[in-house]
């Protein structure tokens, strides 16, 4: 964790900090994504990411599919993948991800490069792609 101070005042006199102290560590973190849309009903297939996962650090990425745009109780429940390239059952239009990134060593934290859903033979879709063209 680094931590980032900045005078909000251009007003030529020099910020200087005197004392800072930072909170502890976190050992768990949660993102949820916003609603991936894959523009009509399709067959899911396969999920691919990229990560860095230290030692002592651990990612959990889960999934759960609906044909609403927002989630309800027709939504699969979070089904948790088993690695890049894992399968991902269901036919819906609508697709949702959830990551858990784990630490068990301080200063040591598992990073996400991207991740993505293919379906049918179909375009990837992905976090910024709107599904197939």
């Amino acid at each position: 964790m680094r931590p980032v101070v900045q005078d909000s005042q251009a007003d030529g006199v020099p910020l200087v900090i005197d004392w800072i102290r930072l909170s502890g560590y976190r050992s768990t973190g949660t993102l949820v994504s916003r609603i991936l849309d894959a523009q009509s009903m399709v067959t899911w297939d396969r999920a691919s990411w990229r990560a860095d996962l230290p030692a002592g650090t651990s990612l959990t990425v889960s999934v759960r599919t609906g044909s609403t745009p927002t989630p309800d109780a027709s939504w699969t429940r979070w089904q948790a993948l088993h690695g890049p390239g894992a399968r991902v059952a269901g036919s819906s239009r609508y697709l949702q991800y959830r990551l858990i990134l784990t630490t068990r060593a301080a200063g040591s934290t598992p990073l996400v490069y991207g991740i993505g859903f293919t379906h049918g033979g179909g375009a990837e879709v992905a976090p910024g792609k709107r599904g197939p063209a």
